[in-house]
Order: C-alpha cells, then sequence, then structure tokens
C-alpha cells in the first residue's frame, strides 16, 4: 500500500496508531483518510487547553493513501503553518474523499508554551481567514465553471 503519515516533531503516537489504521483502510478500500482522537498533554504553563480529547483533524493523527493526496494537491503554506491542514482537509472534502475517525486517542499532541501555536496566536486567526477565503474562492471559481 502507498500510504502517508505525519507526526509532528512534539507528538506521540500509540504504539498500535499505524496498525489500526492501517487495518482499517484495508478492510475498507474506499476510505482515502483515517484520522484517530487526539490526547492533550504537556505544560501547565501552556494556554493551550489540555482538558479534553481533541476532534482528531491533524497533520499527526492522519494516515492516507498516497492517491489522496495526488487528487488533493499539496499543502499550503499559511505562513505560521496554523491553517495548512485545515486548508488540505477543506480541499480534500471539496473533493470527494471518505474520511473516518478511529473514536481511540491514538496520537498525544504536545501541549507547551514554547510551541508555534502558543507563540504565534495573533497571527494564527489571519492565517485561518486566509484559509476560509480560499475555500469561498475556489466555491465560486466551481460555480463560475459550471455556468
Amino acid at each position: 500500500h502507498d500510504l502517508l503519515a505525519f507526526l509532528d516533531a512534539d507528538d506521540l503516537w500509540h504504539p498500535t496508531k499505524m496498525e489500526r489504521q492501517i487495518c482499517l483502510l484495508c478492510i475498507e478500500p474506499t476510505l482515502d483518510l483515517v484520522f484517530n482522537k487526539l490526547e492533550p498533554f504537556g505544560s501547565e504553563e501552556s494556554s493551550l487547553r489540555a482538558d479534553e480529547e481533541h476532534s482528531g483533524f491533524s497533520r499527526s493523527s492522519l494516515c492516507a493513501r498516497k492517491s489522496a493526496f495526488d487528487q488533493v494537491g499539496p499543502v499550503t503554506d499559511y505562513g505560521t503553518r496554523a491553517g495548512e491542514m485545515v486548508d488540505w482537509f477543506t480541499r480534500a472534502a471539496e473533493a470527494g474523499l471518505i474520511a473516518k475517525i478511529i473514536e481511540l486517542p491514538l496520537t498525544r499532541r504536545r501541549l507547551h508554551a514554547d510551541s508555534m501555536t502558543a507563540k504565534k496566536r495573533d497571527s494564527i486567526d489571519a492565517d485561518y481567514l486566509d484559509v476560509v477565503k480560499d475555500a469561498i474562492r475556489r466555491k465560486r471559481a466551481k460555480r463560475k465553471a459550471l455556468r
């Protein structure tokens, strides 16, 4: 299988994460993307919330078929990298890719005061706004092409 998975330098994977995701992709050949829940951990001094599991739509929780990346295209750099995967996941949904989430916290996301997310909070909002603007532009271009 041609699969891609990513692990941010400060995150951790549960020992069975990849096995579970690969098995799911083998059992369900129509799936393109498999995520899992995130379990935050880390420093008490972080301004980020570490008191709940997160949805799992994260680069470190993703296991994808290479064909999904071939179809969606490269990850867009939004400067702080905050919006890059939100943009990619949005384009994957627009392309009709099929995703599933394993409802287990198989990825541990480290939260700490020195993380990129904590340090660049002000510019992250601008990046997310750029992601939304790009999605609107694609939707308008698609509508125009259909006329």
